[in-house]
Formats: C-alpha cells, structure tokens, sequence
C-alpha cells in the first residue's frame, strides 16, 4: 500500500493518508486478537486450525461496512496467476484466502510436530485431503462449449486526473473520445468502453443527470454511436437534481428551500437508438469519496476537500443496473467496486452476461497500485465466469477471458483503443449462485467456538 503515499493532496489531506496508514493495520490486529483470545481458552495444538477461520470471517465482515478496503483481501493476492485458482469459480476470493491460510497452518504445525507420529500421520493425511480436494476443484471446473462472440474496443484515453479532467471542457473530453474511436468505423463493433469520470463537468457546468438527451456533448456521443454502430459505456460525474424530499440523503445538497441534488460517480450507456442508462459506483473510497457513517461524520467533509475534486461525498446506490443493448447485458463495475465479488454478484443475479470494468488508475502515478488494481479483475472474472472489458484512463486496460487470462494488456501513460471478440456467457458458476458462503460458514463456526468457551468457562465457575 506505499502507493496511496504518491497521492496528490494538500496538506489536510496527508491527515486522511496518516488514517489510512493506522486504521488498515488496525482491522487486520481483530481477527489475531479473536483467535489469541480462542487459544487461550483451548490449549490444544488442533486449535491453530481456527486460525484461517477467523481470518475469513474477518474478510467477510469487513466487507460489508462503509470502512471496507478489501484491497489487501489475501485471495486477491493469487490473480497474477489466474491459472492456480480456476477454484474461485466455486468459492470466490475468501477461498483463496482460506486455501492460502490453511497451507500456512499446516506448514507451521509440521514444523512445531514433524517429531511427533501421531501428529505426522495427521498432517500428512490431512495436506493430501487438501491437495486432492483444490485438484479437483481447481482443474474440473472450466466451462465449455460453444459461446457466443461480442466485438469489443476498449479505450485509453491517457488524461492526467489531476490537471486535464479539471482542465478540460466537456466538449474537449467528447472530442477526444471522437478523435480516438472514430478509425474504428466499420470495423462492426458491439460494444465501446471508455474509463472511469472521463465525462465530468464543473461548477459552473455540471453535467445534469436529469436531463442528459438535452446536452450536447451527449448529443455527439450518440452521434458518434451512429457512426460506429455500437453503444459507447463512459464514465461520468454528474448532478442529480431533486424536489422530492424523500429522496434526500446525507450527501444531499441544498441548492433552495425545495431543491437539492447529489453527486455521482457513475457510467453511462449511450446508444444512438435507446434511452441513456445510468449506474452509479457503490463501493466509494472511504473519505476520497464519500465520508463513511456520513450521517453522524459530516464534519470530516471539510478534511477531504483537497482529495476529491468535486468537493462533496458523492451519492450512492445499492443497486446493480444492468446496461441492456441487442443481445448484451453488461454490468458497469466502476473502479473498486470490482473488489467486492459479492456485490458484482448482484449484475449476474440480474441478467449480466458480460462486464465491463471502467476504472481510473491514475491518481497514485505509475505505482504498482494501477497494476494491483488491473489483476483483481481476474478474481471477479473467474468467480463469476463472465469475460471483462476493462477500460482506465491511463495504467492498465485489457481483456480478460472466462478464466482469467488477460489480453492486449495496454502499458502506463499509452493512449490507444484495443480491440478483441470476447465470450457472452449465461451459465451460472457456484459462485455466481450463492456468494460469500465460505464467510457465512466461518463466522457460524466462530461464533459457535466462542459460545462454547463462555459456556465452559460459567461451568468452570459453577
């Protein structure tokens, strides 16, 4: 994580860094001090099993609160090599952590009782059971058979986030996505990604999610998915305005008595034949983008400041809207939102056949936080069984097929458009079906110990 460290912040904002630095290793300190607590009161060795246990359980409920940062989730730490864990088709990313977790055990338990039999014989019975069981899992599990093809072209734009996004007009952004896509007439595409916020405007010329058929730079994309017959998906950072009172939330912002508006970080699908749709990002970084618990935290939005360029926490939405267009059901999974499988889950329980990743990468330089960011997606790819399109504005945009094999992978600071035919698939993988099953398990498991070692420990005193 140094590379949150080369994030561009005025000096309030080194305060949110410093928090970050203390709060992440704090919440790792929790699952130790649960099973430390748990040793105490079981001397046996056997107890250390418990260890991954609760480990999973922490991931689990880490990510399901508005302080979740599952970037160092230790099962997104197998994608680099997508081909060892074909299992997260079956168990998501929490099973890579308890497969890494559980090896660690018994490699530590083999060397404190490698001199005992007994615990030799169980130890060796024990890895095999493991290693025939991620066999299986791992090389029994690929889908085949015939697929339809979709045309997909991908666009890196290569704008600093920093100077040209705040810069740049919206009518300037539109023109560049028209100068880079428009040799691509003809070429019988499907479908156009282009990355994370690359439509924004500004205060004096936000961009109106209400009424978006009324904007002009909109009017040019659809013109140019006329030309190229093919829906464009862009990012953008858009005003929502609203009378309805009952809409209200706490990132809400009054523009009078009875009108306000929120802030979005969303993705757009433009076709030159359909209606827009909109999709708003769900997992915002905590602080950057929107103030967690913002109900109760209001006065931390004047410390952030000078990392969000907007100004504001932005809106959010627990909802997985599904871009439909022809034959295609594409998920937009914006940014971070890719580190939370179960939540992209919610796409393919609506209908998702293929997902398209749409991310920045840009705000911490050429650091190995863009490249992390890119693998990840191959976790998302495997568990779920969908092919991705992932598009950033600079850093790393790819392909990357059912089983998490990347394509055309584009280099930092490039501008280009790629092209490639991707897989549509409607098969459900195990995944897919029933989620963090793996998390729900482990915290039963511990919650069941912990109950025990009360009750022993009042029948002790009894």
């Amino acid at each position: 994580m140094y590379w949150i460290g080369h994030l561009s912040v005025a000096s309030n904002g080194q305060l949110i860094l410093l928090m970050a630095f203390l709060l992440i290793p704090l919440w790792m300190c929790f699952p130790v001090l649960v099973f430390l607590g748990i040793k105490k009161q079981i001397p046996s060795t056997s107890v250390w099993l418990l260890f991954p246990i609760c480990w999973v359980a922490y991931e689990y409920l880490h990510s399901h609160w508005e302080l979740a940062f599952t970037w160092l989730h230790l099962g997104f730490g197998l994608t680099p090599f997508p081909s060892l864990i074909q299992f997260y088709q079956t168990t998501g990313p929490l099973g890579g952590t308890l497969f890494i977790l559980t090896i660690n055990v018994f490699v530590f338990l083999g060397i404190i009782k490698w001199s005992d039999t007994k615990w030799r014989r169980r130890l060796t019975i024990g890895f095999s059971l493991i290693l025939v069981a991620y066999l299986i899992s791992n090389f029994g599990s690929n889908q085949s058979g015939p697929k339809e093809k979709v045309k997909v072209a991908v666009v890196q734009a290569n704008i600093d986030p920093y100077v040209d996004l705040t810069d740049k007009s919206v009518e300037e952004q539109v023109q560049l996505i028209v100068d880079l896509t428009e040799p691509l007439n003809g070429k019988n595409l499907n479908l156009i990604v282009c990355s994370e916020g690359l439509l924004r405007g500004d205060s004096e010329h936000p961009i109106i999610l209400n009424t978006l058929d009324k904007n002009p730079s909109i009017d040019k994309l659809k013109e140019l998915s006329q030309e190229l017959d093919a829906p464009i998906l862009i990012g953008v950072i858009g005003v929502l305005m609203s009378k309805n009172q009952g809409l209200k939330s706490p990132s809400s912002i009054d523009v009078s008595d009875d009108t306000f508006y929120d802030l979005y970080n969303g993705a757009l699908l433009i076709a030159h034949n359909a209606p827009i749709q909109f999709q708003a990002k769900n997992k915002l970084v905590p602080f950057m983008e929107r103030v967690p618990f913002l109900s109760h935290t209001g006065f931390f939005e004047s410390l952030r400041l000078s990392i969000n360029q907007m100004r504001s926490s932005y809106g959010r939405t627990d909802k997985a809207n599904v871009f439909s267009h022809e034959n295609l059901r594409i998920a937009p999974i914006i940014c971070r939102d890719a580190n939370f499988p179960d939540y992209v889950r919610k796409f393919i329980e609506n209908g998702s056949n293929i997902l398209a990743v749409i991310a920045n990468d840009g705000w911490a330089g050429s650091t190995a936080g863009y490249q992390q960011n890119a693998a990840y997606s191959k976790a998302i790819a495997i568990s779920m069984r969908r092919s991705i399109a992932r598009s950033a504005n600079t850093g790393e945009s790819l392909f990357i097929d059912a089983e998490g094999n990347s394509y055309q992978n584009t280099n930092w600071g490039e501008q280009k458009v790629i092209v490639r035919e991707l897989d549509v698939n409607q098969r459900l993988s195990f995944y897919a079906v029933y989620g963090d099953y793996l998390g729900v398990l482990s915290l039963a498991v511990l919650i069941l110990t912990a109950f025990l070692v009360i009750l022993k420990r009042v029948m002790k005193i009894a």
